[in-house]
Order: structure tokens, then C-alpha cells, then sequence
């Protein structure tokens, strides 16, 4: 009796999950255009992002430069490659 008790929960957790689903995932997604449109009009795309806005550029830096001016940062990285990194073996099938 426990065995069929435990399938007929699981399937009902199922059939009430099937039926929640709709109403769950409307409302994640209003939620989501909420703040999509709040941090378009607060003040720029990282407003509103998940990680609370902390990789936006610093606005002392972007001042300096002029609208529409590119500019690429890159750091030297120097990568040593050893020639020396194995002994080549090759294999004979005997018969």
C-alpha cells in the first residue's frame, strides 16, 4: 500500500506542477521586463543588471575620451612554450 500511495503523490505533485507552471512562469517573466525597464530608463544597461551594476565603466574615464572614439586595451602576456614536452613512442603490433 506505501508503493502506490507514494506513485499517486509524486503524480499528483506532477498534475498540480503542470497546472501552476503557466501562472510561475508569467509571472517570472513580468518580473524580468520590470527590470529591464527600469535599468533602460535609470541610467544605462548595467543598471538593472543582475550583478547590481558593478561592471559599469567609471565615469571619469569615459569623460576623457571623446563620443564615437575607440579605443583597444591590451595586456602583454608573455607564453612559454617548451619544445620539450614528451618523448614520442611509437607502438608495433606483434603477431
Amino acid at each position: 500500500m506505501g508503493f502506490i500511495l507514494t506513485i499517486l503523490i509524486i503524480v499528483a505533485l506532477f498534475w498540480v506542477l503542470r497546472l501552476l507552471a503557466p501562472y510561475i512562469l508569467l509571472a517570472l517573466v513580468r518580473r524580468q521586463q520590470k527590470r529591464w525597464a527600469n535599468g533602460q530608463q535609470g541610467g544605462g544597461f548595467n543598471a538593472g543588471s543582475p550583478f547590481g551594476g558593478a561592471y559599469t565603466n567609471n565615469s571619469s574615464e569615459s569623460d576623457k575620451r571623446k563620443e564615437g572614439e575607440i579605443r583597444v586595451e591590451k595586456n602583454a602576456t608573455s607564453k612559454q612554450h617548451s619544445r620539450n614536452i614528451g618523448e614520442y613512442v611509437d607502438f608495433e603490433e606483434e603477431s
